[in-house]
C-alpha cells in the first residue's frame, strides 16, 4: 500500500477512496485462494492476495463515435506476506476476457504503483514484485488499467500470483493464489458515465456525443487530470430552478480527490430554454460532496473565475465559472448546438452542480 500511496501523492492525487478500498480488500473475509492442476503448487494460506475492481461497473468505450469515447476498467491489487518466510521471485500473471462478446478485447493499457509488461497478447500482462519480507512486512499494493470494449456484460481479469518461499527455494517450484475479478459493463447512455481514468488523464462525457439535443437536453463532459476513478450522473429534477428555465437539471460528480483542476462543461439544450432568457444572468448552483470550507456556503451560486470573494478561484469545494457561450448559427459546431448555452466551469473538486 505504501508504494500506491507514494505514487499518486507525488502527482498531487488523494487517494483516500483507492486506499480504503485497498484496506477492506485485505481482509481475510475477501481473500481468493483457489489452487489450480499445474506444476506449480497451492499457496501459503498466509499470504494474502487480494484482486478487485475499480469501479465495479463501467460504460462501454465507444470508439467509432464522433467524438470517441474511451472508457477503462480497473483492478486493484493487494499483496501480504503474512508468512514467517520471504517471498522470493513474486509476479502476478493475469489476462482478461470479455464476457458475453468473445469477439471483443480488454487490452492492457497501464498500471500505477508497480511496473507491468504485456505477454503473449495484448490482454495478458506480467507484473513482477520481486521479494517480499515475511511476518506482514512485505506488502505490494497497484492498479493495473484496461481499456473497456463497446459490447459484452464484463470483463473478467482471470489472475495468477506466484512466488516462492524461503532462502533455499530459488523457484525450482512455485507456489501459487489464483482467482477471477468482474467489472460490469454498462450504464445509461444519455446520463450516467463511469470510468478509471489512467496515468495521463481523460475527457469523458455523458450523451451520445457530450451535445444537449433535444431528446438528451442536458449533457456533462469533465476533463479529469489523474488517475481515479470516476462517475458523473445526471437527473431531471421535479420543478424548474429559474424563471427562464423550463427544466431544472443537476449533475452529479464522484470523482475522488482534489486535483490541479477539473474543468467540466455543463450543456443545455435551446428547447429548455424560455423566450428572451439570457445566458449572463444564468445561474449555477453547488453543493460539494465534503462540508463546505466555509460554514453555511452551500448552495452555493458558482461565481466567475475573476471574483476574488473567497480569493484566488476555484478552490477546494468552491468551484467558478471561467466562460459562457450561447451558441448562434454563426458558432454552433454543429445544427443541434444552435441556441444551447454552455458552461465551462473549472474546479478542484467534484460535487453536485444544478441548473
Amino acid at each position: 500500500m505504501a508504494a500506491l500511496d507514494r505514487y499518486m501523492t507525488g502527482r498531487g492525487q488523494a487517494t483516500d477512496g483507492i486506499l480504503r478500498r485497498l484496506t477492506r480488500l485485505a481482509r481475510p473475509a475477501a481473500v481468493a485462494l483457489i489452487g489450480f492442476a499445474t506444476s506449480a503448487m497451492a499457496g501459503d494460506p498466509s499470504v494474502l492476495s487480494t484482486v478487485g475492481p475499480v469501479p465495479s461497473v463501467v460504460t462501454y468505450s465507444r470508439p467509432l463515435a464522433t467524438p470517441p469515447l474511451f472508457t477503462y476498467a480497473a483492478y486493484e491489487v493487494m499483496v501480504t506476506n503474512n508468512s514467517t518466510n520471504t517471498l522470493n521471485n513474486v509476479r502476478l500473471v493475469g489476462s482478461t476476457s470479455v464476457v458475453g462478446d468473445s469477439a471483443q478485447s480488454a487490452p492492457y493499457v497501464a498500471s500505477i504503483g508497480l511496473g507491468c509488461v504485456t505477454t503473449t497478447d495484448v490482454n495478458t500482462i506480467e507484473c513482477s514484485i520481486g521479494q517480499l519480507r515475511g511476518s506482514g512486512v512485505g506488502t505490494s499494493s497497484f492498479v493495473v488499467i484496461f481499456q473497456a470494449p463497446p459490447a459484452g456484460t464484463s470483463v473478467d481479469f482471470a489472475w495468477s500470483l506466484y512466488y516462492s518461499e524461503g532462502s533455499n527455494d530459488s523457484g525450482a517450484h512455485l507456489d501459487t493464489n489464483a482467482g477471477t475479478a468482474s467489472v460490469g459493463l454498462g450504464t445509461p447512455i444519455a446520463t450516467e458515465v463511469k470510468t478509471y481514468v489512467p496515468p495521463g488523464g481523460g475527457t469523458f462525457f455523458t450523451g451520445s456525443t457530450g451535445v444537449a439535443t433535444a431528446t438528451d437536453q442536458w449533457t456533462t463532459t469533465v476533463n479529469v487530470p489523474t488517475p481515479t476513478k470516476a462517475e458523473v450522473v445526471e437527473s431531471t429534477l421535479p420543478s424548474t430552478c429559474a424563471p427562464d428555465l423550463l427544466t431544472c437539471e443537476a449533475s452529479t460528480l464522484s470523482i475522488p480527490g482534489t486535483f490541479p483542476q477539473l474543468t467540466i462543461w455543463l450543456r443545455r439544450d435551446a428547447s429548455t430554454i424560455a423566450k428572451g432568457a439570457k445566458i449572463s444572468s444564468a445561474k449555477i448552483s453547488y453543493t460539494g460532496s465534503e462540508p463546505p470550507p466555509i460554514p453555511g456556503l452551500y448552495p452555493y451560486d458558482v461565481l466567475p473565475c475573476t471574483d476574488t470573494t473567497y480569493g484566488p478561484l476555484p478552490q477546494p469545494g468552491i468551484p467558478c465559472i471561467k466562460g459562457r457561450t450561447e451558441f448562434t448559427k454563426k458558432t454552433a459546431p454543429t445544427p443541434d448546438w444552435v441556441g444551447d448555452w454552455q458552461f465551462e466551469i473549472w474546479a478542484k473538486t467534484n460535487g453536485k452542480y444544478t441548473q
